[in-house]
Formats: C-alpha cells, sequence, structure tokens
C-alpha cells in the first residue's frame, strides 16, 4: 500500500473539526510553506490559493496517509479543493488541497 504526505492548514489539522478523518494515519510533523500561498476566508472554511507575487508563509501539519485515506480525502474535498504538490520549507514530495480558483 502506498503513503503520501499531504500538508494541512485548516479542519483536518489536529483539534480540526474533520481532523477525525485522518486521526488514525501517521501525524510527520509542524511544517510551513515557501511564501507562496495564501488564505483565503471562504466562510466555514478557508481555502488556500498559489500566489507567487503577494504570498506568505503558511503554517500547518504533515500527515502520511494510506491510499485509501488518500481516496476518502479526495472525495471529502471534491472538485473545489483539488489536491496538488504544495511547496514545503525543507521538504519535497508533499501535496495538498489547493482553492479551485488557485492558479
Amino acid at each position: 500500500m502506498g503513503k503520501t504526505i499531504l500538508f494541512f492548514y485548516g479542519s483536518l489539522r489536529r483539534g480540526g473539526t474533520n481532523h477525525f478523518r485522518v486521526a488514525d494515519q501517521t501525524f510527520v510533523g509542524e511544517a510551513v510553506t515557501v511564501p507562496k500561498y495564501r488564505l483565503l476566508d471562504l466562510g466555514r472554511y478557508q481555502g488556500m490559493i498559489r500566489d507567487d507575487a503577494n504570498g506568505v508563509a503558511i503554517p500547518g501539519e504533515l500527515w502520511e496517509v494510506d491510499d485509501f485515506t488518500l481516496g476518502e480525502l479526495d472525495s471529502f474535498e471534491g472538485p473545489d479543493y483539488p489536491r496538488r504538490p504544495i511547496e514545503i520549507v525543507g521538504r519535497a514530495d508533499v501535496q495538498g488541497y489547493l482553492w479551485k480558483e488557485s492558479p
């Protein structure tokens, strides 16, 4: 079974309302993006977008998830939050869920 490292910046983090979806997966550690992202207030949740010109570093968590959980998260996030590569300080091969309006 494969493993994927995901960056969580919102409700999937420890203590977040949707953390139960990954609680049985492996917490890797705290992390921060390179300063090329922004968080948008979308009402109930935030959405992270890529912004090379005006971005900031976004704090979050890294989690190692199995293929089954990855599929469940992809369905949960849906088309509004597609999974894409995320640039993390000091780490390669990390993915996360960006808001659909991200360039």
